[in-house]
């Protein structure tokens, strides 16, 4: 029988505390079963292709050359980032654009384009590639995911227990090694949001916790962050959450040996960044094309510099070589120009208007600039979450 959640939740600016117990980053999925299933794609396939594993956690690739991760998880080689997906890719520097929380502050989300054109999923008809569904929609009562990402695996010992001051807990251990892993567990709405710490951003979030001992039940741990929760619509596959944090609900685990980054412990929370409340944020950046592309063909090559030097010059609002949106063509852009020749990211946007993107560039830490694109309004979610008790 799953336990309902019942503990007072306190949100400060510095970080997020659960039952006294500071929560931490959780940059491979503990998966309960010794089954070696788990390590390949699943059968029923949500989406094992778009997740691959970064430096310094997960991250997701979306489609079009857009890359969505934790900022916890990009900020330690911000403009230099790379994910693993079919091959390396790295990231294009001055493409990386962060996703604001309800406030208008900055979430612990960011957006970045990579130089290459993965095709993960190509459609059986036209071979283009297909793009993730990012869900729209808020979960409502307990709604089965299933989760994937890069971080660390179970050690050999299988399940173990602790005697913690006349308790027993049980879990398990984990290992330095990194690997792709996915299990299934509930998400629930939290009704609140998350505060990742050090400068990070808070978060809407949705929950789940390690408890029910099924084989396929997973716990996010260290290196972990940035991975996909995806939820099956009827025949669709939909990513719900990207995990960002897990907390313990145990008592003294410095103490005891058994920490939350890098051990599973039945009764552990995990946090997820609710992406349905960002949904319209990461559609209207994916319409953003890469600087430089004037032509907008998902591609910075001579024809992009023959546009350019027939628009030297000009001056005004909406000009598809004012690649720096300073409402002027000149050496500015002719510099970002010249640094991303050669770069190829995605298959190139069809716009449904005339005006390209006005979007500056969101990274490391950007002044509050929402996105602007024409007739396509930025839908931010306008109320505040509160917290569950």
């Amino acid at each position: 029988m799953r336990r309902q959640y019942g503990h007072v939740v306190v949100v400060f600016l510095c970080g997020l505390v659960v039952c006294g117990m500071p929560l931490r980053s959780s940059f491979g999925l503990v998966i309960a079963s010794d089954s070696a299933n788990y390590n390949y794609t699943p059968g029923d396939d949500p989406g094992w292709d778009y997740v691959g594993r970064m430096s310094n956690g997960t991250g997701i690739y979306l489609g079009d050359g857009w890359v969505l991760a934790p900022y916890h998880v990009y900020k330690h080689e911000a403009g230099h980032s790379s994910i693993e997906l079919d091959r390396w890719y790295d990231e294009i520097l001055g493409t990386a654009r962060r996703i604001k929380f309800d406030t208008g502050t900055n979430a612990d989300l960011v957006m970045f384009r990579i130089n290459g054109n993965p095709n993960p999923y190509p459609d059986p008809v036209t071979g283009d590639p297909i793009p993730i569904t990012i869900r729209s929609t808020g979960l409502s009562g307990s709604t089965s995911a299933t989760i994937i990402s890069t971080g660390r695996i179970r050690d050999d010992d299988g399940l173990q227990s602790w005697d913690i001051e006349g308790e027993t807990y049980e879990g398990f251990a984990t290992t330095a090694t990194f690997a792709k892993r996915w299990g299934r567990n509930f998400l629930y709405d939290y009704y609140g949001s998350v505060d990742s710490g050090g400068g990070c951003g808070q978060t809407d979030a949705l929950w789940s916790k390690f408890d029910d001992g099924r084989n396929d039940e997973v716990q996010p741990v260290d290196k972990d962050s940035g991975g996909g929760a995806f939820v099956k619509v009827g025949s669709t596959w939909e990513l719900a959450g990207m995990i960002l944090l897990v907390g313990p609900n145990y008592p003294y685990p410095n103490e005891h040996g058994i920490m939350p980054g890098t051990h599973a412990i039945y009764g552990s929370d995990a946090f997820y960044a609710d992406l349905s409340t960002y949904s319209s944020q990461i559609f209207v950046n994916r319409l953003c094309p890469l600087p430089g592309d004037a032509d907008w063909n998902g591609r910075v090559d001579l024809m992009d510099f023959g546009m350019f030097r027939a628009s030297f010059g000009q001056t005004g609002s909406n000009l598809r070589t004012d690649f720096n949106y300073d409402e002027v063509v000149d050496e500015g852009d002719l510099e970002i120009l010249e640094n991303n020749f050669g770069m190829v990211s995605g298959n190139g946007i069809n716009f449904p208007f005339s005006a390209p993107p006005m979007a500056p560039v969101l990274v490391p830490e950007p002044a509050t600039i929402f996105v602007l694109i024409g007739a396509v309004p930025l839908l931010l979610k306008s109320s505040t979450r509160r917290r569950r008790v």
